[in-house]
């Protein structure tokens, strides 16, 4: 057969082979480029560096990832995490902020960083809410930190050999994992992760290695014998006093007005001061510099009247709702399972609905007003941002005044939801309001935003004072989002329907209008209005502040210092006569004014200023624990109030101290009156004694107090050690850039850009 006639026969069959060479050609080559690629971004290839020189590739990251995982199986995430304060007490920071870094979920992230913020209160450690939420914001994987961790761990020389972690395995894995068996476990994760057991072995000593080094780096502070006693002294004596306090302000009926020259110079002298800030040059705690404020503008709807225009809970309802229920905790309590025998095991019983009847229907009138009052705030949000949506920008790419120009009108709003749903909607501004009075006002204190996850959301006070104009207050990482001028905060809830109902709380919209910087008064006559919310009442003077009269009732009540010793001690001498309680009474009967004297008191109180106070175990206040308000306070808008406060609270205590001899017990030469100048009062001292600290208590106790010390400061380091930006920069971790984010910076490079000169 001719070559010709054989090609016509079998063109067909070549057709078909031409067509799946060239499919092959085309295909192979690529897949030769992908194959080509992904050699090199493989496995293999660099990721990072660490130290001086060291590399860290894919491959390395990628068994980071799986070795979490396998920590994870083995139920690790859960020991080292934060437990139930209830159950678990007792919680060391140096390991569950390790947890945190490592396994921290997102959907539990928010009660977990909760949980420890109570541990650090409740421990005193001085550990900051930022400290807490840095751990959260981690700028790389958690396999990064672990990788970098168990080297640093390694490279300390920290191994603990696999025997010791066979047997420690063995006898935690039935707890870790409900009665699962160390074979079990460990068959299971070879299975899933096709990793050997002498590799889960390595894995869990890393993590142990992890721990003791975090507790060697953080317990190396030496402490001497003169500080374990004064610690000790410090936490055991107590003061023992019992007094009765006079004030100037009880006696400025006589005292006549300053003149403008010497209201001037009080003004001046203290002008830059914050009030109750104690020093030398200001012994009293004078102040007249304003404290950083904000101006509101709110739309509020009153609960109360919410609830006139829903509909009652129907039988029907509240039937159905018990029906679906029945598991709740509130309609299932426990009861004797003998009912004849009280101390019988206990089992669980279902409420009957007659008995919860009341109970459902208050519920679920209380969820319908709820909802309804939300409707209509978000209603309320949706109307006033109508133009920011119709612009169609972003909120962070519009200007302050643009966004101003383009935030709705709060007043026509309410009118317009107040005509529509036949209620009253307010609406209005308050004046100049620094965190104090808002914290203090009977709603503006009480509202919050609630956040995904939170347990208790994010107040107005600390959202309003986040604003980039102040930035006084700190939004961590599972608060609300920082809000900008005139941007809406809402729906705003008050926290006091969650335990005592709807009666008499508010639901709100709110926006910051207005922010002040803390600063001194340009003048004596300086004024300003710190109104909060109104529901159709005229402002009062009680709305208004005035620098001048606040300067005037100083220097009033400096005036009145001379009288205020004199009836001190007219009080001593009546009352080492007549007795004590019969010499107050006398002296409220002498000296209260009307307002004082109709000021409600508890019942076994007198009614007037004077009182006899008894005060037990009051212990001194260490610096440490002033450095720790400090911290704890960082970021709160109202903190420093708070820290003067208690700085003053030491001073007094540490006054009363040193009045008792130190070979003595208790003060011999009362009744004494003695003069607190940063309180601006006298205190007639009836008793004062000090529990001492003797040599045998504290040769039993302080190995334990210096053990404790230790400990404290090291939870307190463990916040430092897992910083995520710490670990980066002590490990020296540098991130090796890819190619489209290297060609993606030059590109948007300005230097770039019309040809200018680089560096």
């Amino acid at each position: 057969m001719s070559l010709m006639r054989w090609f016509r026969k079998n063109n067909k069959k070549l057709m078909a082979v031409v067509v799946i060479v060239l499919m092959l050609v085309f295909v192979g080559s690529a897949w030769l480029t992908s194959m080509g690629k992904r050699q090199s971004t493989g496995r293999k290839s660099l990721a990072a560096y660490y130290g001086e020189k060291h590399k860290i590739t894919n491959y390395d990251l990628a068994v980071a990832r799986q070795e979490l995982e396998v920590l994870r199986m083995l139920g690790a995430d859960s020991l080292i995490r934060p437990q139930d304060l209830r159950f678990v007490p007792s919680q060391d920071m140096r390991v569950i902020l390790l947890g945190e870094l490592l396994f921290a979920e997102q959907s539990g992230a928010a009660e977990t960083s909760g949980r420890i913020k109570q541990i650090v209160i409740r421990d005193g450690h001085q550990i900051s809410n930022d400290q807490i939420d840095a751990v959260y914001r981690k700028p790389y994987p958690p396999g990064v930190y672990w990788f970098l961790l168990k080297n640093e761990a390694r490279a300390a020389g920290l191994r603990i050999p696999n025997d010791e972690m066979k047997n420690q395995l063995s006898a935690m894995l039935p707890r870790l994992r409900r009665g699962a068996t160390y074979a079990s476990v460990i068959n299971s994760i070879v299975s899933w992760q096709g990793v050997s057991e002498e590799q889960i072995l390595q894995t869990f000593g890393n993590l142990l290695a992890v721990i003791e080094y975090a507790k060697m780096m953080c317990s190396m502070e030496n402490l001497t014998v003169r500080q374990v006693k004064q610690m000790t002294s410090r936490s055991i004596e107590g003061i023992d006093v019992e007094y009765v306090r006079f004030e100037p302000s009880i006696f400025l009926k006589d005292v006549g007005e300053a003149g403008d020259q010497e209201t001037a110079r009080q003004f001046d002298r203290y002008r830059d001061y914050f009030v109750g800030e104690v020093s030398e040059e200001n012994p009293y705690g004078f102040g007249y510099k304003l404290r950083d404020s904000v101006q509101l503008e709110y739309l509020v709807i009153k609960l109360d009247d919410v609830a006139g225009v829903v509909e009652q809970p129907t039988q029907e309802e509240a039937e159905e709702y018990y029906q679906r229920n029945r598991a709740s905790p509130g309609l299932v309590e426990q009861v004797p399972s003998d009912p004849n025998d009280p101390n019988s095991a206990l089992t669980e019983r279902t409420k009957s609905f007659a008995e919860v009847a009341e109970l459902i229907s208050k519920s679920l009138l209380e969820n319908k007003v709820s909802t309804k009052a939300e409707q209509l705030i978000q209603e309320a949000r949706t109307l006033t941002e109508a133009a920011l949506e119709t612009a169609g920008a972003e909120p962070t790419e519009l200007s302050a005044e643009k966004y101003r120009e383009l935030a709705g009108d709060y007043q026509a709003v309410a009118e317009e939801l107040s005509e529509k749903y036949d209620l009253p909607v307010y609406s209005g501004q308050t004046g100049m309001l620094n965190a104090i009075r808002m914290q203090s006002d009977e709603y503006l204190g009480m509202l919050y935003v609630r956040t995904a996850g939170g347990a208790s959301g994010t107040s107005l006070v600390q959202m309003t004072f986040a604003i980039d104009e102040l930035g006084s207050s700190k939004l961590g990482a599972f608060d609300a989002a920082k809000p900008r001028m005139y941007q809406n905060i809402g729906p705003l809830r008050d926290l006091r329907t969650r335990f005592a109902g709807y009666a008499g709380r508010i639901m709100a919209l709110v926006r910051v209008t207005g922010a002040r910087k803390a600063h001194a008064p340009e003048s004596v006559d300086y004024t300003f209005n710190t109104a909060t919310i109104k529901f159709g009442e005229q402002q009062t003077d009680e709305d208004s502040y005035s620098v001048r009269e606040k300067v005037a009732n100083d220097l009033k009540k400096l005036a009145a210092l001379d009288t205020t010793r004199a009836r001190a001690e007219e009080f001593i001498k009546e009352a080492q006569t007549n007795g004590w309680e019969s010499t107050v009474d006398k002296f409220n009967e002498l000296y209260a004014s009307s307002e004082q004297a109709g000021e409600p008191n508890a019942a076994d109180e007198p009614e007037g200023p004077f009182r006899l106070t008894n005060q037990t175990g009051m212990a001194r206040i260490s610096n440490a624990a002033i450095q720790t308000l400090k911290v704890r306070n960082e970021g709160d808008a109202m903190g420093q109030a708070f820290i003067y406060r208690r700085i003053m609270e030491s001073k007094l205590i540490e006054k009363l101290y040193s009045l008792v001899p130190p070979d003595s017990n208790s003060l011999d030469t009362v009744p004494v009156i003695v003069e607190f100048a940063p309180g601006m009062g006298f205190y007639c001292i009836k008793e004062l004694s000090v529990g001492r600290l003797y040599r045998e208590d504290y040769e039993l106790i302080k190995a334990r107090q210096a053990y404790m010390a230790d400990l404290g400061q090291a939870q307190t380091l463990a916040a430092v050690h897992y910083n995520p930006e710490n670990i980066v920069k002590r490990m020296d971790f540098r991130a090796v850039k890819s190619d489209e984010q290297t060609a993606a910076e030059e590109a948007s490079d300005p230097m770039d850009e019309g040809g200018g000169e680089g560096l």
